[in-house]
């Protein structure tokens, strides 16, 4: 999420915003910041992961502006397909991709379209994202 103020991002990151992060700082444009949650010499490393505004401002510019508006190579609607099936495969199914599913109806996926995806994706995404995607997906194309 991209958040206005600094107050406003801590005020909503439950986690804190660790220290500076420089191991990966050739991958990245602008600082981040690693917080682990976990003991890493337990074998499993849990960390919360922040990135400054301009890595945030530079994504968006190129996610949502050159790749995203590129339609007469790939329409909205067949955007918002392969992005809901993407977070799907993840199991991301936050809040964000409650907005990416929203995206998904506006750009023109109807409810019958949605549950023939969800179940496809179901086989090889795994069904218990797809019990998930599905509870989301009711409640958004049963709004009006």
């Amino acid at each position: 999420m991209k958040y206005e103020t600094k107050e406003a991002f801590e005020k909503a990151n439950m986690f804190g915003q660790g220290a500076p992060s420089t191991a990966y700082a050739q991958y990245f444009i602008g600082d981040s910041f690693l917080n682990p949650l976990t003991n890493p010499q337990c074998g499993l490393l849990a960390a919360n992961v922040t990135f400054a505004p301009k890595f945030a401002e530079l994504n968006d510019d190129v996610l949502f502006g050159q790749v995203w508006s590129r339609e007469d190579k790939l329409s909205l609607r067949d955007r918002s397909l392969v992005t809901v099936v993407a977070l799907m495969a993840q199991g991301l199914t936050d809040e964000s991709f409650r907005y990416h599913l929203m995206s998904a109806k506006k750009n023109g996926i109807t409810k019958d379209e949605i549950a023939e995806i969800v179940t496809r994706a179901a086989f090889y995404c795994g069904w218990p994202k797809a019990w998930a995607v599905f509870r989301m997906a009711k409640e958004i194309w049963n709004e009006e």
